[in-house]
């Protein structure tokens, strides 16, 4: 069985999994590789992370439950369980676009961060825009968990096991320590930028959070998110 850890893109996805890895021993796969997942070791020894073999369809009807990231949309024909991370945008398309710029230079290597910035706050095309990647996957009611970063930092293991229990899965016992953000800046700190909330404030121009509340103030306001 597979459960999906889902997530638009520098919205928690990592954190999830190193809560999984640390406090419960639960290892996790993805459905990507590189430029971090699968390569870098500091990385891979933070989010437990595993490479199944196997095809998604031979493990999804395999006996074993495989926790495995992704940030694709979903597909109407899955219902595998799913916990979804969902973070506030602002923060979420800032905090892209230093990763892109960092991680993905060859896609935008004649642009400067806010054009990034805007790039991302009205593009399609990136996982279907922010807005179409969080109401794809809340539509999938039942199935998938939803958990908002900002809650996770607070309290994390009560998030986890509560999203868990919305979806039928048991975790082995907690067990473990959670290492701090400052631990992880250290190890990564390419990756492990600031980890903290409202730091599109400082980042994101008023014209672009127009921009942006022009777009996406339905979800936002869907997912509890204001100005």
């Amino acid at each position: 069985m597979i459960v999906w850890l889902a997530s638009y893109p520098r919205s928690g996805n990592t954190f999830l999994r190193i809560i999984l890895n640390s406090l419960f021993q639960v290892k996790t796969a993805s459905v990507y590789s590189g430029p971090l997942e699968g390569i870098l070791p500091e990385y891979n020894q933070l989010v437990g992370y595993i490479k199944p073999a196997g095809s998604l369809q031979s493990l999804q009807a395999a006996g074993a439950t495989y926790f495995i990231k992704t940030h694709e949309l979903p597909s109407q024909a899955d219902n595998s369980p799913a916990i979804y991370i969902v973070r506030d945008g602002r923060d979420t398309l800032v905090s892209y676009a230093h990763f892109a710029l960092t991680f993905e230079p060859e896609n935008y290597s004649n642009k400067t961060f806010q054009e990034t910035l805007r790039v991302l706050i009205e593009s399609k095309e990136h996982f279907g825009g922010w807005s179409k990647h969080v109401a794809s996957w809340k539509s999938r009611g039942g199935s998938t968990a939803i958990i908002r970063y900002e809650d996770l930092i607070d309290d994390p293991v009560e998030l986890v096991l509560e999203a868990c229990k919305r979806i039928h899965l048991t975790l082995p016992p907690l067990s473990g320590t959670l290492p701090d953000f400052e631990s992880l800046q250290a190890t990564i700190p390419s990756f492990f930028r600031k980890g903290k909330s409202g730091n599109w404030k400082s980042e994101m121009p008023p014209e672009l959070e127009e921009l942006f509340w022009s777009i996406h103030e339905p979800t936002m306001l869907q997912m509890g998110y204001s100005r």
